[in-house]
């Protein structure tokens, strides 16, 4: 399994399990605590393939919108990286962490 590493601080978050592997969320919190908070998900694209992309691709940009008080999530998901993997589970993890995002504003 890759390590995801991030320069920032993040809150890790398992959003589905599929067998032993937990598909998280990376959250960047903005400094204000309102309820009903916007909210901005990053899904890295091109990782059909066994590229060298992570969810942290996008943590300037999250730490950027998390700083204008916006929840910046850096989405996990199924990619070429997984055993057995195929494209269609990638567009099943997104509508998962998709519907399970709102749980979090």
């Amino acid at each position: 399994m890759r390590v995801v590493k991030f320069d920032y601080p993040v809150n890790e978050i398992p959003y589905k399990e599929i067998g032993e592997r937990k598909l998280k969320f990376y959250i960047l919190e903005p400094e204000s605590r309102k309820k009903d908070r916007t909210a901005i998900l990053f899904f890295v694209g091109g990782s059909f393939g066994k590229g060298p992309r992570t969810p942290a691709d996008f943590q300037h940009q999250a730490k950027y919108f998390s700083s204008k008080g916006i929840v910046s999530i850096c989405v996990d998901y199924r990619t070429g990286h997984d055993e057995g993997f195929s494209p269609v589970q990638a567009v099943c993890d997104v509508k998962s962490a998709v519907r399970v995002e709102g749980e979090f504003r």
